[in-house]
């Protein structure tokens, strides 16, 4: 099952918005990794819109090194939920969110310890 993207462009619009309001180098790395990934999914059929929006997203909000960090981790989310539950459909906006929370997380608990 998959999920529609149009849920997803008004919220990844407004954290674009936002990353842009906080610095316009969040805005750039967005849009950036919104189209590098949206022309992989386009040129492959292997990731759906909702998943290129998401990154986007998370582009927007952690910046460049982060989001490579999320992106790698997502993928390894995914290909163990996906060797788990053997099955060749690996869920990709549940890893990506997942992957992002840990990323947040893990950067949070640096600063502060």
């Amino acid at each position: 099952m998959s999920i529609p993207a149009y849920p997803l462009e008004v919220w990844t619009t407004i954290i674009c918005l936002y990353g842009a309001m906080r610095d316009w180098r969040l805005l750039a790395v967005a849009l950036s990794t919104m189209a590098v990934v949206g022309l992989l999914a386009w040129s492959t059929h292997g990731l759906g819109s909702a998943d290129v929006l998401v990154m986007g997203a998370l582009g927007a909000c952690l910046g460049l090194s982060s989001v490579l960090l999320t992106i790698l981790l997502a993928c390894g989310l995914g290909l163990a939920h996906s060797c788990w539950r053997h099955t060749r459909r690996i869920p990709f906006v549940p890893a990506l969110t997942l992957a992002g929370i840990v990323v947040v997380t893990v950067a949070t608990l640096r600063r502060y310890l």
